[in-house]
């Protein structure tokens, strides 16, 4: 089991992410006009994000030699500034602009905004003043951020679905995949981050378990993604309101 982990755990995260994005695509004039059209680009994001953050391995393998050795002793070096960027930032950033949209609470909204603007804000920050600190690690105070920011759309989202009629038929709706995916993605995996200190110890243990966890919370919410845009039902549970 951990030799299986150990030599597939990229292509199975891969294969579950552009799965999701083929799906997106199969399924796009289903969702023209809808909030869910932004997923779907988010999807292939999501995929770029992915594939371009594996940069590290020609670094590891000395591939273009001379330029990519410039890059030692620098936070390039590892991938953590890529992810802790484009996706631990830029994704809560996306399904802040998904939930805004799909909302009718004008205080919801409004909410939303001030929400992700401080957001913006205080990464932005921390981001330069933890610079260096990405040749280790994430920067967990982002983390943390980026995990509230992610409790406060979802539930705000249930909230809403709780008082409307759509909460009896909100299997047919997009949004609650998208909401059921991204909750469960972001409270298995922020944890993780204070554990980070144990993958440099070699704790094989440890990095084995971490594996198996990741690969659970990446296969399930891209599952999850992947049935949502196959099984929703209707346009009007995801349509967009300005």
């Amino acid at each position: 089991m951990e030799s299986f982990i150990q030599n597939n755990f990229g292509n199975i995260t891969k294969g579950v992410e552009i799965i999701a994005a083929v799906t997106g695509i199969f399924y796009y004039k289903k969702y023209k006009g809808t909030a869910a059209i932004f997923f779907i680009y988010f999807l292939l994001y999501a995929v770029f994000v992915e594939n371009f953050g594996n940069y590290t391995k020609l670094i590891n393998n000395n591939f273009f030699h001379t330029f990519l050795n410039s890059l030692k002793n620098t936070v390039f070096v590892k991938n953590y500034w890529w992810y802790q960027i484009f996706w631990i930032i830029g994704a809560p950033i996306f399904f802040s602009f998904y939930f805004f949209k799909i909302s009718n609470s004008l205080t919801i909204k409004k909410y939303i905004k001030i929400l992700t603007f401080l957001f913006i804000i205080f990464s932005f920050f921390l981001l330069i003043f933890n610079w260096n600190s990405l040749k280790y690690g994430f920067i967990k105070i982002i983390d943390l951020l980026s995990l509230a920011l992610i409790l406060f759309l979802v539930f705000s989202y249930y909230f809403e679905l709780l008082k409307s009629n759509q909460i009896l038929y909100f299997y047919r709706s997009i949004s609650f995949y998208i909401s059921i995916g991204v909750l469960l993605f972001w409270l298995i995996i922020t944890p993780m981050t204070f554990y980070e200190i144990y993958f440099y110890d070699a704790d094989w243990e440890f990095i084995v378990l971490k594996w198996q966890i990741y690969l659970f919370a990446i296969v399930f919410m891209y599952t999850t993604f992947t049935l949502g845009l196959i099984v929703s039902k209707t346009k009007q549970y995801t349509s967009i309101k300005k």
